[in-house]
């Protein structure tokens, strides 16, 4: 199977969720690797698990309303169906990354190795992430069948399928041995709940990007006060609502150049920008680039 480059625009349903499929039907997996001075990967989440191993440098992740820094040689776990985003922590950040389907390692939601070890796993809301470290014993052991699992997507010598799943089933294992689901305490419920609030109004804002939109209106659509909408996205993103809105319009609009031939008039009106004087501007802010030339550059 080939290793895919990471990409800096992530294609997203309403609600924010991936769409691209990480491998296929008959094998849910995809392997990704960032080189140095990849552009960042813009705040996501999908249903699959997900390995990170940084390979070089530092790598900034932002997971769950919480920013962290990872060196060389560390690695986290993206538990399913959580809020993150990637960016260079080094202007020689390196990192591989695994995505995949419990149901590679499960087979079916009827097995044992479901019930026993997966969906404890990824209902956990106690465990959104976990940064591995190799000072620690059973995560050194997790982050090498990791890399092992990574080389064999890369050399794809025959039987590679059964290596591959035979190493994340033995990164399953490792955490299903040494995490302990308890029950969420009072901070946790809240970081939870705000979390799911954050989702809730990027859908908005994923679904209204192009429609003049208030701040209001994003506090609106989950019934809160424009107070609890500024600090959810504060602590979440480190970003106003309008912000947030601002970037992801212009990252969809940045989409739009490399997939479509629109004019680029018609591209920042279908993104939400009235005045194209203003979409350059801020285009060029966040690329570094005006939007023809980030299209010319492809």
């Amino acid at each position: 199977m080939t290793v895919l480059p990471c990409r800096c625009y992530v294609d997203t349903d309403v609600f924010g969720r991936e769409l691209v499929t990480h491998g296929t039907a008959a094998f849910p997996i995809a392997c990704y690797h960032a080189a140095s001075q990849f552009d960042a990967v813009p705040l996501h989440w999908h249903n699959e698990l997900e390995i990170i191993i940084v390979t070089k440098g530092d790598l900034d992740l932002h997971v769950q309303m919480e920013d962290h820094c990872l060196h060389a040689g560390t690695g986290m776990v993206v538990n399913a169906n959580v809020l993150h985003a990637a960016s260079p922590g080094s202007p020689d950040a390196d990192f591989h990354s695994l995505v995949f389907s419990p149901l590679l390692i499960a087979g079916d939601e009827h097995s044992i190795f479901w019930n026993k070890y997966l969906e404890p796993l990824i209902s956990d809301p106690n465990c959104p992430f976990l940064i591995l470290s190799p000072d620690t014993a059973w995560q050194d052991q997790l982050i090498q069948r990791a890399l092992d699992a990574w080389e064999e997507a890369r050399s794809e010598q025959a039987g590679f399928e059964f290596r591959i799943r035979a190493a994340l089933s033995e990164c399953v294992f490792l955490l299903s041995q040494n995490i302990d689901h308890q029950a969420s305490d009072p901070a946790d419920l809240k970081t939870i709940i705000r979390s799911q609030r954050l989702k809730n109004m990027l859908a908005f804002i994923h679904t209204h990007y192009s429609e003049p939109i208030t701040l209001a209106d994003i506090a609106g659509s989950v019934s809160v006060s424009t107070t609890e909408c500024l600090r959810c996205f504060r602590e979440g993103l480190k970003l106003s609502p309008i912000q947030y809105m601002k970037k992801h319009r212009l990252i969809v609009a940045a989409g739009y150049l490399k997939t479509t031939d629109w004019p680029v008039n018609e591209i920042g009106s279908r993104c939400g920008f009235r005045e194209m004087g203003y979409f350059a501007a801020q285009f060029g802010k966040l690329f570094g680039m005006t939007p023809t030339e980030y299209r010319r550059h492809g």
